[in-house]
């Protein structure tokens, strides 16, 4: 992909897949080290041993890749909320699929953003969904130009918007 997508560019119903990533021991070491478990009491033990991943780090890769491909041109994230179906453990390849499911201008026409609201799914490599995330961005619109009263958008369909 060229450059990130501006609001105007996207379209409800697009998807976009993430390159697969290998869950190592030495990712979730590292994890770990900078943060800790989040595990409560004794259970950590067995959690560490079973290889089980801290839904931190899946969150933090998620993000991080949202980040270094940069489909979106994305000012901000307005809110998430997360869902774990399974756990996700070292030795697993995890892939993400970037649902585009609802996409809303901001209703004041001197703004540079809008909301897209996009559905992250996460799968392990046996194909099954291990973790889901709805996600709200603010989407950077294509240049916005104000001119004698008039709000230019620079878009495919080059309508203007008198205020």
């Amino acid at each position: 992909m060229k450059s990130p997508l501006c609001l105007e560019e996207i379209v409800e119903g697009m998807t976009y897949r993430y390159p697969r990533i290998a869950i190592t021991k030495e990712l979730r070491d590292n994890h770990v080290a900078l943060y800790g478990e989040d595990w409560a009491g004794d259970i950590w033990h067995e959690v560490a041993q079973k290889g089980i991943v801290l839904s931190h780090l899946v969150i933090s890769l998620i993000g991080g890749q949202a980040g270094k491909k940069a489909w979106l041109n994305v000012l901000a994230a307005k809110s998430y909320e997360c869902t774990f179906y399974s756990p996700v453990k070292v030795g697993d390849i995890i892939r993400t699929d970037n649902h585009i499911v609802r996409i809303t201008p901001h209703k004041d026409y001197q703004k540079n953003y809008g909301y897209v609201a996009v559905v992250q799914e996460i799968y392990n490599q046996n194909n099954c969904l291990v973790y889901e995330r709805h996600v709200l961005y603010l989407v950077k619109r294509k240049d916005v130009v104000k001119e004698m009263g008039i709000i230019q958008i620079t878009h495919d369909s080059g309508k203007q918007v008198r205020l």
